[in-house]
């Protein structure tokens, strides 16, 4: 495989390969993730995204250090004897790694990676074993990705265990790929299978994401807000896969949709008449959520709970009213509370 690192918008996506591979195995993640194509057919995740390539490994191989090197730099960190990346990237997808838990060369360089903002989206690998047996796949900071079948299931030979936060398809994916072994030769579409396969899946929808937020004048997600919104949306699996490979297959719609600002929303609503009365509102939305209450007496008009709806009166049907807004819309319930002045609750 591959490693790519993606942005979309306004940011680059950069791709770190192994050297020691044909271009046209870069070209499969390429295609996978960011929408290349060939003449009139056009295959991908984000079709708009743009592609850095930071080669990490020579032709022979490299070291560890050679890749931790390539994610400080595409993400904007400074890597001695390299010029800066003047387009640091938001977005970094490695399809490579190897056997043994994660390093601390490994993690030092991803925690800068997302301490800069940058998510790191990773294969878990293709030996069937434990991901926290494979590195970078067992590192923290990452979005880890295994692959299931065309039935939804795992694939055979995909990496499993805890360290893998989602799934994407990852056999017989068709991808486009260059003919060339020691040059550059033909440009062609070929099917492949691997976890190399799935992480560019992902890291092209993370792309889809952030785009949106940045399209509608939102703050990009952080890296584990990203996360976040890509497990909670994963399609659940359709059997339970043999071993665990995540919250589920990873679903473009439900994640870019997640994306969009929701207006507010009462989620809760009640009111007492014991004693003075009390009133509770609770709200989901984004961004900043104000409240207001109408009607009534008491304290608390613009928190969550208002107190001593009733004041002094008993017997006495008051109307209340609870507001909940944001940036993006509001929503107002009513009801009537008659206090009858005993015990407070």
């Amino acid at each position: 495989g591959a490693s790519l690192l993606l942005t979309y918008g306004t940011s680059i996506h950069a791709l770190l390969d192994r050297g020691n591979i044909k271009e046209g195995d870069v070209m499969l993640v390429l295609g996978a993730a960011g929408g290349v194509g060939i003449s009139a057919i056009e295959l991908g995740v984000a079709f708009g995204a743009r592609i850095q390539h930071a080669r990490a490994l020579g032709r022979c191989g490299g070291s560890t250090s050679d890749i931790a090197d390539a994610i400080v730099w595409a993400s904007g960190g400074s890597v001695s004897g390299v010029p800066a990346n003047a387009t640091p990237v938001h977005i970094i997808n490695m399809s490579l790694g190897g056997n043994g838990s994660c390093s601390s060369t490994f993690q030092n360089a991803i925690n800068s990676a997302a301490g800069r903002g940058t998510t790191v989206v990773v294969a878990a690998g293709n030996l069937n074993i434990n991901a926290a047996n494979y590195q970078p796949a067992s590192c923290a900071n990452t979005i880890t990705v295994g692959a299931n079948d065309a039935n939804g299931g795992r694939a055979s030979f995909s990496n499993y265990g805890r360290a893998v936060d989602i799934a994407a398809p990852g056999v017989d994916v068709l991808s486009t790929r260059n003919t060339g072994t020691q040059a550059q030769g033909a440009e062609t579409y070929n099917y492949s299978s691997g976890t190399s396969m799935a992480a560019p899946h992902v890291a092209g929808v993370a792309a889809l994401v952030q785009s949106r937020r940045f399209a509608l004048g939102l703050p990009r997600y952080a890296p584990t807000e990203l996360e976040t919104v890509l497990k909670s949306t994963a399609r659940p699996f359709p059997t339970t896969p043999s071993q665990a490979i995540g919250a589920g297959i990873v679903n473009p719609n439900a994640a870019v949709t997640e994306a969009e600002p929701k207006p507010a929303k009462i989620y809760s609503f009640y009111c007492s008449g014991q004693g003075s009365g009390y009133c509770e509102v609770t709200a989901t939305g984004t961004a900043t959520i104000t409240i207001q209450w109408t009607g009534g007496f008491g304290t608390g008009r613009n928190d969550s709970v208002f107190l001593s709806v009733c004041g002094t009166y008993v017997n006495v049907p008051l109307l209340i009213t609870a507001t909940v807004s944001n940036a993006y819309g509001s929503e107002s319930r009513s009801t009537t509370v008659t206090c009858n002045g005993g015990p407070e609750p």
